[in-house]
């Protein structure tokens, strides 16, 4: 016969496992990582938001440095020839990033429009002000992470509008 001491233990041992993927998944809430997100090295304000399904893309909306040389800082090399004239504000960096769990966001891609290339992108939401991002080609060992955190509250954001057509 069982003891009574045994089937309390089961009990408690059922309860836990029962509760585990519950909390696991309310880690990975979209809302937790959506919202303005400025880089580590605070001149890139980025906005992550849901975009197809239950995966998160994010957006430009705030540089530092909008001009460089005097011109408006344009994705000049990007790949595609088509979308060498936009501007940096509004730029797509953050696209299909998927829930994996725990806080963390994995197979995304990160565009870099510094470098005009495309890197494969996890995240891990570290605390309600951080996010580790990771930028990779192929494999995360062959990446590089920073830390990317809430803006405060009265931070400026909006992106420079694009000059008038002069004539």
């Amino acid at each position: 016969m069982v003891s009574c001491r045994k089937l309390l233990q089961q009990a408690v041992l059922a309860c836990v496992l029962a509760i585990l993927p519950v909390a696991g998944a309310s880690d990975t809430n979209p809302k937790a990582v959506t919202g303005l997100w400025l880089s580590s090295k605070k001149k890139v304000l980025v906005d992550i938001y849901p975009c197809a399904a239950d995966a998160l893309c994010g957006k430009i909306v705030w540089l530092a440095k909008p001009y460089k040389n005097g011109e408006l800082r344009r994705d000049d090399d990007n790949p595609d020839p088509a979308l060498r004239d936009r501007g940096w504000c509004g730029i797509e960096i953050i696209r299909g990033l998927k829930p994996d769990g725990g806080k963390s966001w994995r197979n995304g891609k990160f565009y870099f429009p510094k470098w005009g290339q495309t890197f494969d992108l996890d995240i891990e939401h570290k605390t309600e002000s951080s996010l580790e991002m990771r930028a990779y080609i192929g494999v995360p060992v062959l990446g590089r992470s920073e830390t990317w955190t809430r803006p405060a509250p009265d931070h400026v954001t909006g992106c420079v509008a694009e000059p008038e057509a002069k004539g």
